[in-house]
C-alpha cells in the first residue's frame, strides 16, 4: 500500500492515514534481517550485536536493534571494520559505531523513532478499516504533526544530553566527525519527509527552499529546529549544536542492500561545518553511499 507523506495545508486541519498504525514488524524486514545476520555471522566486530539479537525475541520492540544490524551490514559492505558500542570517555557511555574512512574518524549513534503514545491515542478502528488522525487543532496538542516533530527532536537530543550532563559524544576535533542517524519510520506513521527533517534541524525558514509553504506548529507556535540558536524549548538543542556534525534521517522500508543509503538524508550543522568542509566530510561518510542526500 502506498502511504501519503504528511501534508501541510492551511485549509486542511486533519491528517488522516488510512492504514493500521499498530506496532508491526513486517515479514519483509524480518526476512532481510535474517539474511543480513547470516551474511555477518563470521564478521568478528559484529559478534556482540548478533549475540544481543540471539537473545531477544524479534518483534516491534526489536526494531532498533535490527536497524543497527542493517547499519552494520552497510559498513561491512563498504569494506570497513567498525567498533560496536565504542566507549568515548564520556562517563560510561558509548556510541553504536566507530570507524575510520579516508583519513577521518566517525562516531555514529543510531536512534529509532518508534510509534508514539500520542499517535496510538489518535488512532481508530472500524471493522476492517484502521487509521490515525493527527490534527493541528486537536484537543490534545500532543496528537498533532508538530508534536511528533518535537518528540523526534527529544529522542535525538537524548543521545547528546541526558538532562544534566553530556553523554556519548566528546568535544569535536578537527579529525573526527559525529553523526546521529535517526530511523524515522515510526514518526507520525509515515516517517516524515524532507520538509519535516529540514524543519526539525533548521527550523521553519528552511522550508522555503524546498517549496513547502506551511511549517508545522505546536500549541500555535512554530516548531524551531535544533540547530537554531533561538530554540529554547528543547534543553538538548544547544548540546546538539555544540557536538553533532550531521543529523541523518532514514525512512527506508525497501530492505535491500544499499536501500538505506538511498532513503537517507544527512543535514550538516552550520555551527560546526562550513560549506566546503561539509562537502569534504561527506566524501568520507561511508554510510552516505551514492544515494545519500544532503538537504
Amino acid at each position: 500500500m502506498s502511504v501519503p507523506k504528511c501534508q501541510r495545508s492551511a485549509g486542511v486541519a486533519a491528517i488522516r492515514f488510512r492504514f493500521m498504525w499498530g506496532e508491526i514488524l513486517t515479514t519483509s524486514e524480518v526476512d532481510y534481517c535474517r539474511s543480513v545476520r547470516d551474511e555477518l555471522s563470521s564478521v568478528s566486530w559484529v559478534a556482540p550485536l548478533l549475540a544481543r539479537l540471539e537473545h531477544e525475541p524479534w518483534n516491534y520492540q526489536t526494531k532498533p536493534l535490527l536497524f543497527e544490524l542493517r547499519v552494520a551490514a552497510e559498513l561491512h559492505r563498504a569494506g570497513l571494520t567498525a567498533h560496536y558500542e565504542y566507549p568515548t570517555g564520556i562517563g560510561s557511555s558509548s556510541v553504536d559505531f566507530q570507524f575510520e574512512y579516508k583519513g577521518r574518524e566517525w562516531l555514529v549513534e543510531v536512534v529509532s523513532i518508534l510509534v508514539s503514545d500520542a499517535v496510538k491515542a489518535a488512532s481508530w478502528e472500524s471493522g476492517m478499516m484502521f487509521g490515525t488522525d493527527l490534527s493541528s487543532d486537536a484537543v490534545d496538542p500532543r496528537q498533532s504533526p508538530g508534536a511528533e516533530l518535537i518528540v523526534a527532536q527529544q529522542k535525538i537530543g537524548e543521545k547528546v544530553w541526558d538532562g544534566e550532563t553530556w553523554v556519548k559524544f566528546p568535544a569535536p576535533t578537527s579529525s573526527r566527525y559525529h553523526v546521529i542517524l535517526a530511523d524515522m519510520r515510526g514518526m507520525a506513521i509515515t516517517g516524515g519527509d524532507r520538509g519535516d527533517y529540514a524543519q526539525l534541524a533548521y527550523g521553519p525558514q528552511a522550508l522555503s527552499s524546498l517549496d513547502v509553504p506551511i511549517a508545522l506548529r505546536f500549541n500555535g507556535e512554530l516548531v524551531r529546529g535544533v540547530f537554531e540558536p533561538m530554540n529554547n524549548r528543547l534543553r538538548s538543542a544547544a548540546a546538539i549544536r555544540q557536538r553533532i556534525h550531521f543529523l541523518g534521517f532514514c525512512n527506508d522500508e525497501i530492505y535491500e542492500p544499499g536501500s538505506m543509503q538511498c532513503a537517507s538524508s544527512y543535514l550538516p550543522n552550520p555551527h560546526l561545518l562550513g560549506h566546503e568542509e561539509t562537502a569534504t566530510a561527506l566524501q568520507t561518510l561511508a554510510l552516505r553511499g551514492r544515494g545519500g542526500r544532503t538537504s
